[in-house]
């Protein structure tokens, strides 16, 4: 890319916190005193050849009346007007130019909130273009400023809930966090693409340089031609020395890619690590237990995008890793829960590494018979050879 692009989105509502790891910021009191607050948060990374920030204001009325200003270090850009959505939400994007230098970035908003007229101001501090100057011309890139409607999220835990519409459109990083909805939202430089391993990790999930299926690999700057802010990209298939992998953004044009390439040094994100248990007294059995028997796993392939969850009962729960179409998957065993449009009440418990064991996904979303491609109309609900849970 020509220009290290930084995305900015200033949204709007009235909750008392920012969801989805947003950053508190240094804000000016709104007027008049009786007047209906706004809320300023941002959140900055990047991926790949780009380095993004996304600012964010909060309102709660629906088509209110917004405009603002920014200013980095001499210049000054006008924020055009916007009116939120429905749930209160607004947002202005851009990209700065090459040559902008780091620095504290002011953001003024104005919004009319119930005939009266609310102002809050944030600062905060960017990273610099790959090309910065003293004598940069611009905050923003020509033809970028777009403002637009923005959804506020619900809660703060993980991306599921909101997380991938707080990564920068277009990258790596909001479509991974998409197929990976149980990872947690990683905010500001934790969320660079090169940075996501040591998030993950000290956010108590497993890292390694083993590759799964399911599993998120780790690209690092300059890393089997990433970019300078690293890359990452789902894995479909683990082939040898060599992994497929699902990704947006690789080749810089934000198209979608499936495609292989080597895995060595590469770090991957598996499921979340089990968490500890107390141990509790107990009186020995006058018996030994049984031997369990090991379980033969079954492969399937999905047919479609197939989500997964931890409440086979209800469909419902914490959300699992997304399973891409024709993706191949390990089935400990099969299970009587929700009912699919069609009727189908048959779950899989998923064994693949990314899943822990801890995941359900519905039978009917699976071929069933082997077959790894095509059309999943007059494939079998579910495959009898799966044993039952």
């Amino acid at each position: 890319m020509n220009a290290m692009r930084v995305i900015a989105v200033l949204t709007v509502a009235w909750a008392t916190n920012l969801a989805l790891g947003f950053v508190s910021v240094r804000s000016v009191t709104a007027t008049p005193s009786n007047a209906r607050f706004i809320e300023l948060g941002h959140n900055t990374n990047g991926g790949d050849n780009r380095l993004d920030v996304i600012l964010t204001v909060k309102t709660g009325t629906p088509r209110s009346a917004c405009e603002g200003k920014i200013w980095l270090l001499s210049r000054t850009r006008p924020l055009p007007s916007l009116r939120t959505s429905s749930k209160g939400g607004g947002q202005w994007r851009w990209e700065i130019a090459t040559d902008a230098p780091g620095g504290l970035l002011t953001a003024r908003v104005r919004c009319t909130v119930d005939h009266q007229s609310v102002r809050r101001t944030t600062v905060f501090e960017v990273r610099a273009g790959p090309q910065p100057s003293r004598f940069f011309r611009r905050i923003d890139a020509v033809g970028t400023m777009n403002p637009g409607f923005w959804t506020p999220p619900n809660t703060k835990n993980g991306s599921g809930q909101g997380g991938p519409s707080l990564y920068p459109p277009g990258q790596c990083t909001g479509f991974v966090a998409r197929l990976r909805p149980d990872l947690p939202f990683f905010p500001d430089a934790t969320g660079d693409a090169k940075n996501w391993a040591v998030s993950a990790a000290d956010a108590g999930w497993i890292v390694n340089q083993t590759p799964s299926i399911g599993a998120v690999a780790v690209f690092k700057p300059g890393q089997y031609g990433a970019g300078y802010m690293g890359h990452v990209a789902y894995v479909t298939a683990v082939l040898g020395d060599r992994i497929e992998v699902l990704d947006r953004n690789w080749r810089g044009n934000g198209a979608t890619l499936r495609r292989k390439t080597r895995w060595s040094g590469i770090d991957f994100i598996h499921a979340r690590a089990p968490q500890p248990i107390e141990p509790s007294p107990s009186v020995p059995p006058a018996n030994p237990p049984p031997v369990t028997p090991a379980i033969t796993l079954i492969s399937e392939t999905t047919g479609g995008y197939t989500h997964t969850w931890s409440d086979y009962l209800t469909a419902g729960g914490m959300a699992g890793p997304i399973i891409p179409p024709y993706v191949s998957v390990e089935i400990a065993c099969k299970v009587i829960g929700f009912a699919v449009e069609n009727g189908n009440r048959w779950w899989y418990r998923i064994a693949s590494e990314a899943w822990g064991g801890t995941f359900y996904a519905s039978a009917d979303a699976f071929y069933n018979n082997g077959q790894t491609t095509g059309s999943l109309v007059g494939t079998s609900y579910v495959d009898p050879a799966v044993p039952n849970c």
